[in-house]
């Protein structure tokens, strides 16, 4: 079994290895706020994750309907 401070190195090498595919922070969409800041999305707190979403989900919404 693999032991979650595994699983953290791990996801921390993954993003080392893809940080040049990831766009600088400061140019940043809430939508890239969603899915870069989590080290594991499938561990963001059902609060925090549902703020992110709503939030992308406006941020989209608004960028393909003015």
């Amino acid at each position: 079994m693999i032991t979650p401070t595994e699983i953290e190195r791990r996801l921390k090498q993954l993003n080392e290895r893809l940080g040049s595919y990831i766009p600088p922070r400061e140019t940043w969409t809430s939508v890239d706020e969603a899915i870069y800041p989590p080290l594991d999305l499938l561990r963001v707190p059902p609060g925090e994750a549902g703020a992110m979403q709503l939030k992308a989900i406006k941020y989209t919404f608004t960028h393909h309907y003015p």
